[in-house]
């Protein structure tokens, strides 16, 4: 095994050679034995610091990535890798104000807030400039209250729910602390601070609970059909988020959909129009009139394929070379189909979010067309074309849903369009059609907020699982 490894060392990306030493060492079923979800969280830390490396190195090799790790080391770094605080577990997280920039939380708690600590007491720079060597503009006054009066404001615009201030008159020491200004400067008069005294009540006792894996507040097509199809497979991949290997045909897939999202881009620029933030009010005027786009030549369309290539999870040069070759041919054949009728298109790769009662439902539409004062929404597939009879139709429904909800469009036809043939399969949601899959969705997160995983194996569902390997409900 150590021989195996070493020589695809020299030929894989270093995320690959990773996730084949998991699989191949069974680590991952070792853990999920243990039930060891803060393991695997160390782990994803891990690979998405292996996927930076990749990202910004040209040398990127395991040799150049365990260089790296061992500069660090020998810096002082500790190994310790960054945490999603976004993510959970459903805990306090205590951070410093600069360190919460950016973020968002439920409730926020503003601790010390009395003179000399918040604002603090101003620490002069160790190296003074002139002023006439600093370029920028040299603000006026208290400069360090500013900043602290900056970073107070910061810490206000955290909260989403819930916003508390604490302070106390002693903190050690003879002198008693005065409140800060700042909360005097947002309106809390002095007064009613001083006249809201109350006892401190005992001390709670405070009882050890296991942190539970945080539950999804938002949800996708991907996350509810791996839920429809094996309660258990869904705990894997999004409660404990597993790794794992990658495949060909993904590689294959991300390509073909990169290359035509820049593609038709450059048809859509040339009509002088750019992609922008689709809003219901505004649709009159997009779907007003007709667009002249232009039709660059098929080398530009080739070259972009070349350009977007992925080269990872190919398990041979013939395989690469085979998908290669598929590609060119369908991106051929792709170009053929929309030579002599332009697409008007819309929008490329439209995000949206949308409210179905409470929840939140996500995901993106590979194309919007307009299609007189309504529009199509297409779908790119690169597997074999499939029957209207036979199409999975959901994902389309959920687009059709938030075409309306979200950007206030009719629809006039959902597609599915095949890549490898370059064929299509269209159809629209009925009021019924769209009545039953909102059932249905409520009916999945249900299911989901319930954490009831109970595996459905079955040799189909298996089979085309990402862990069958390490699964023990696996039926092969």
């Amino acid at each position: 095994k150590i021989k195996e490894h070493t020589a695809l060392a020299r030929e894989k990306s270093i995320k690959e050679v990773v996730l084949k030493f998991l699989n191949d060492f069974k680590y991952n079923e070792y853990l999920l034995a243990k039930n060891d979800e803060k393991s695997f969280s160390y782990l994803r830390s891990f690979l998405k610091k292996i996927e930076q490396f990749e990202k910004t190195n040209n040398e990127k090799n395991a040799a150049n990535f365990m260089q790296l790790v061992e500069l660090e080391l020998e810096s002082g770094e500790q190994g310790d890798l960054p945490k999603d605080v976004e993510e959970g577990p459903e805990a306090v997280k205590v951070m410093t104000v600069h360190g919460a920039k950016g973020l968002e939380f439920n409730y926020v708690f503003v601790v010390n807030l009395v003179d000399k600590r918040f604002p603090s007491i101003e620490r002069g720079e160790l190296i003074e400039l002139p002023d006439a060597l600093v370029k920028e503009i040299v603000p006026q006054g208290d400069i360090h209250l500013q900043e602290e009066r900056r970073l107070f404001y910061v810490a206000m615009t955290r909260a989403k729910r819930g916003l508390w201030f604490s302070s106390a008159e002693n903190y050690g020491g003879k002198t008693r602390k005065k409140l800060s200004r700042f909360l005097y400067e947002i309106g809390l008069e002095k007064s009613k601070i001083k006249n809201q005294k109350s006892k401190i009540s005992p001390k709670p006792e405070i009882k050890n609970f296991d942190v539970k894996y945080k539950l999804p507040t938002v949800f996708s097509y991907s996350q509810l059909k791996a839920f429809e199809t094996c309660p258990y497979q869904y705990y894997l991949a999004y409660i404990l988020k597993i790794p794992v290997r990658g495949k060909a045909v993904f590689s294959y897939g991300k390509t073909m959909h990169s290359a035509l999202q820049k593609f038709m881009a450059m048809i859509k620029q040339s009509a002088g129009s750019k992609q922008e933030r689709l809003f219901a009010s505004d649709n009159r005027e997009q779907l007003a009139g007709s667009v002249k786009n232009k039709l660059p030549p098929v080398e530009e369309l080739i070259h972009l394929y070349k350009e977007s290539w992925i080269d990872d999870w190919y398990e041979s040069k013939k395989q690469k070379e085979d998908y290669k070759k598929q590609g060119e041919k369908s991106l051929r054949g792709f170009y053929q189909q929309i030579k002599d009728k332009l697409p008007e298109v819309l929008a490329l790769e439209q995000g949206f979010n949308f409210k179905l009662d409470q929840y939140t439902i996500r995901g993106v539409i590979d194309r919007i067309d307009k299609l007189g004062d309504k529009v199509e929404l297409i779908d790119y597939k690169t597997g074999r074309a499939k029957t209207e009879k036979s199409i999975e139709k959901d994902q389309l429904l959920i687009y059709q849903m938030a075409a309306k909800d979200v950007f206030g469009f009719e629809v006039e036809n959902l597609t599915y369009y095949y890549l490898d043939d370059n064929s299509a399969v269209s159809f629209l949601g009925s009021e019924r059609d769209l009545a039953k899959i909102k059932e249905k969705i409520l009916k999945l997160i249900a299911g989901i907020l319930s954490a009831d995983w109970q595996a459905v194996a079955t040799q189909h569902n298996c089979q085309y699982c990402d862990f069958n390997e390490i699964c023990k409900y696996r039926e092969l």
